[in-house]
């Protein structure tokens, strides 16, 4: 599921479609591969609970290498809100090691 609401539409919807294509077809793989595990199956260095975040995850891309150099891409979210679901709230370049 991906954050929508009426001031700001579909965030991360949007972020995505903005991506060059190799970062879309990375994070559809990523998510594709983990929409068929069960929670307890997504570990890293795919997905990280990020600790002393309330409930936030981040979901963890495989870098893409370009001309640019490499670029590291994060989506942030949170199992819920029913059983079995992850929604999307965020979506980024990152920058900077944490």
């Amino acid at each position: 599921m991906g954050y929508e609401s009426a001031q700001e539409g579909k965030p991360v919807q949007e972020w995505y479609e903005g991506l060059r294509e190799e970062a879309r077809e990375e994070i559809f793989d990523l998510i594709d591969t983990l929409r068929g595990l069960t929670g307890n199956l997504w570990t890293k260095p795919e997905f990280d609970h990020l600790r002393g975040e309330q409930g936030i995850s981040e979901l963890r891309p495989d870098n893409i290498r370009c001309d640019e150099g490499e670029l590291t891409y994060r989506i942030y979210g949170y199992s819920g809100p029913g059983k079995q679901q992850y929604t999307l709230l965020h979506g980024t370049l990152k920058n900077e090691k944490n």
